[in-house]
């Protein structure tokens, strides 16, 4: 699964009025909006990498990429020197592969520059770097389609007096009425077990979503949907929100301001992502939740390391006798162009370690946000968005749907079902979006096997009598909260 979000720390909500500007914090690495008809939410990350914003850090990375360059340290980059530095295209590709690829190389400084008279300085490459996407933020979005099936296939399920409808009894009976679903034995209903084929979420946040561009996610009149990636600047980003009320207005001509909610997000995406998700509901029908997981970067680093550090020198290939390239059971021929600083041909271990130095401190810094749209009632129920329903999921359906209000007097009503934006934050591409709910107490993580958060009494390795001790609540299940309490009784 391909997808693009962040960790947050700290949340700090208040409204503007439309006549206020929604600026923006130094450093922020990006704002991003989602516009419905009542309302408006900014979301504004930043992002801050061993200590330092965003900027900072990335700053320093460029910084790298030109010493590591600048062979002879005279402060200006010669064609032969840019030749070692990634093209800003590279730097985003860093984001999947752990290290930037030799994709679309430099191949002189007038790649670089805005006039080929100017030499190549150290700000030059900074600014080819920024105006180019690399070293910055990603996001990308992408549309569930399977959503309202979804939605069928659970009413159809839970709907004992075919009325079309959930009641608040059929919710509450949803834990039982729901296990012949389960044909994997995981005790988790999942969406593929609910919709046979369902590929789940089924979308990723393929499709990129650059600075200043406005995403129209719904065209309906009455729940119209906009996404902006706003631009850095805090007039431009006020002029971009006037044009975006002007859009809304043009179906609801109330003359009413646009509300906006403005959330701040510090994000640390050094190693991995952590930190508490984020609920917002910024608009008539619209819920947003955020949250962040871990990304694959430092792995994919790590195993790039592994088959380099033990490499004295890499030579190109001798032709062999019929004039083809020799074989070799490893090659890293590729490695050559991207490393060799003295120009002698090869690769050799110093400039291997010089160059796998700077790797590590450009796959640091990735950071993908995926927006996921078009989600409903599965998304709402699946707290974790493990792609499964719990039994405490289950258990507090109703409860859910009740504080979104989208119930009338003890009856689920779809038509009043929030449309759901998922972001999630992650530094690369991660495996899923599951958000992390266990215990990191080590018993707590080895007993819950289906990773929802609790361990049920199928899967406590104990006896019954240790199990009803720890279980104070008497729910039939061990929640994190009840595992803390083991050892101060």
């Amino acid at each position: 699964m391909r997808a693009l979000i962040f960790a947050c720390v700290m949340a700090i909500p208040c409204f503007l009025a439309r006549g206020e500007e929604a600026s923006t914090s130094p450093g922020a690495a990006t704002s991003i909006a989602v516009i419905a008809p009542g309302g408006a939410c900014v979301v504004e990350l930043n992002a801050s990498i061993d200590g330092a914003s965003f900027d900072a850090y990335w700053d320093k990375a460029f910084d790298a990429i030109f010493a590591f360059a600048d062979c002879n340290d005279d402060g200006i980059l010669s064609d032969q020197e840019i030749r070692l530095a990634p093209s800003a295209r590279a730097l985003r590709l860093a984001l999947g592969n752990g290290f930037a690829p030799p994709v679309a190389p430099l191949r002189s400084v007038k790649d670089v520059l805005r006039d080929s008279s100017q030499e190549c300085t150290k700000d030059a490459l900074k600014r080819y770097y920024r105006e180019n996407r690399g070293g910055g933020a990603q996001v990308g979005c992408g549309q569930m389609t399977q959503t309202a099936a979804l939605t069928d296939a659970f009413v159809q399920q839970l709907d004992e007096d075919k009325d079309g409808m959930l009641s608040k009894a059929e919710l509450i009976s949803a834990e039982n009425s729901l296990k012949k679903l389960d044909t994997n034995d995981d005790e988790l209903i999942g969406a593929g077990e609910l919709l046979p084929n369902c590929i789940y979420p089924g979308c990723a946040g393929a499709n990129d979503v650059v600075e200043s561009s406005v995403v129209e996610l719904s065209g309906n009149a009455d729940s119209r949907l906009l996404l902006a990636r706003l631009p850095r600047e805090v007039e431009n980003q006020t002029a971009l929100l006037d044009k975006i009320q002007e859009r809304m207005q043009a179906n609801h001509p109330s003359g009413e301001s646009l509300p906006i909610r403005k959330t701040t997000w510090n994000v640390s995406p050094a190693n991995q992502i952590n930190g508490v998700p984020l609920t917002l509901e910024p608009g008539k029908r619209l819920r947003c939740e955020a949250w962040s997981v871990a990304g694959p970067s430092t792995e994919l680093y790590q195993q790039l390391h592994e088959q380099l550090i033990e490499i004295e020198t890499v030579q190109p290939k001798p032709p062999s006798a019929d004039g083809a390239a020799g074989r070799r059971e490893a090659d890293f021929t590729w490695l050559i162009p991207l490393v060799d600083r003295n120009q002698d041909g090869e690769a050799s271990s110093d400039e291997i370690h010089g160059w796998l130095a700077l790797q590590k401190q450009l796959s640091q810094g990735q950071l993908l946000v995926s927006i996921i749209y078009g989600g409903g009632l599965f998304e709402m129920l699946d707290v974790n968005h493990d792609g499964g329903l719990s039994i405490r999921e289950l258990r507090n359906a109703w409860r859910v749907l009740e504080s979104a209000s989208c119930t009338t007097g003890d009856k689920f009503d779809r038509t009043k079902a929030p449309a759901v934006v998922l972001m999630i934050a992650s530094q690369g591409y991660p495996a899923s979006f599951a958000q992390v709910t266990t215990s990191d107490i080590e018993w707590f993580q080895t007993m819950d096997r289906n990773r929802d958060g609790d361990v049920s009494r199928r899967e406590f390795t104990g006896s019954i009598e240790i199990f009803s001790k720890l279980d104070q609540n008497r729910d039939a299940l061990l929640s994190p909260e009840e595992a803390q309490q083991v050892g101060k009784q």
